[in-house]
């Protein structure tokens, strides 16, 4: 058997290509960060500025989705309900979606399949905090800021909360 402890290639890189380095602290590195992928590295302070640019448009980019993916689930399932409840009376209903098993399941599937897209979408974001570095971590928290702030709708809130006490 070979020792392979001492050489420093690794996948035929023959040690020219930069390795990702792993923090398990909060850091302010620029220098040989990887962001979800080998590929996707920081090793100068442009691509730091251009991926932070990234993140923080994948973060308002995500405050978007999710809030159409609330809206058309709401509006999606209310309209099923109102034509599933509806459907003996004798005027026809406002909103017309047929409420055959097929078009229930078409409909689930489809709800499924977009909150699997949301959730790897928020857990690639939370891999990229993971990284520990201070400014991914600020991307993400000011790119999710920038998107509740444009796209998230107020609600009021309920009479009865803790900040009510």
């Amino acid at each position: 058997m070979e020792d392979h402890s001492m050489h420093s290639g690794h996948g035929g890189h023959d040690g020219h290509m930069a390795q990702c380095t792993m923090m398990s602290s909060l850091n302010w590195q620029t220098k040989n960060v990887c962001i979800l992928l080998s590929s996707w590295q920081i090793n100068s302070a442009l691509s730091l500025v251009l991926s932070c640019i990234a993140i923080f448009l994948l973060s308002v980019l995500y405050e978007k989705f999710r809030v159409l993916l609330d809206k058309w689930s709401s509006t999606v399932g209310a309209q099923i309900h109102y034509v599933s409840a509806h459907c003996n009376d004798e005027e026809e209903p406002q909103v017309y979606i047929p409420s055959s098993k097929q078009n229930r399941r078409t409909v689930k599937f489809f709800s499924a399949l977009a909150n699997g897209m949301l959730l790897l979408y928020s857990f690639s974001l939370m891999l990229i905090i993971m990284t520990y570095n201070g400014f991914l971590i600020i991307s993400v928290i000011s790119g999710a800021m920038v998107g509740h702030y444009y796209f998230a709708e107020i609600k009021s809130l309920p009479e009865n909360t803790l900040a009510c006490h």
